[in-house]
């Protein structure tokens, strides 16, 4: 696993540090949410996305559907699809990089 500093130009940052950069991926200035556009095939696992209004954890190229009893079963993705990434860029490049987040019990099993 590549340890989290490593996407930050090789500087451990601290936790305010860390704060205040995903703030910034997460909101405008103006406060309102900031979210990207990415191919569903070049998402990491851990990154909620959300696709025709659905938001959804991309776990091994699929989709999980999220609700509030927890995720359900995966649904297979084309990898050329366009979704609008909700996870913090800064996050989403520590999972890139080979961070593997630690998922709800209902999408443990989801493989």
């Amino acid at each position: 696993m590549v340890p989290s500093h490593a996407t930050q130009g090789g500087v451990v940052p601290s936790a305010p540090e860390m704060d205040a950069r995903l703030q910034e991926d997460r909101r405008t200035p103006a406060g309102r949410e900031r979210t990207s556009r990415a191919e569903a095939g070049a998402l990491p696992d851990g990154v909620f996305a959300r696709l025709d209004g659905d938001v959804g954890l991309w776990q091994d190229g699929r989709r999980l559907l999220w609700s509030m009893n927890g995720y359900g079963a995966p649904l297979e993705v084309a990898a050329e699809v366009e979704v609008e990434v909700l996870t913090p860029r800064a996050a989403m490049n520590v999972m890139a990089a080979g961070y593997e987040p630690v998922v709800h019990p209902s999408a443990q099993g989801a493989n």
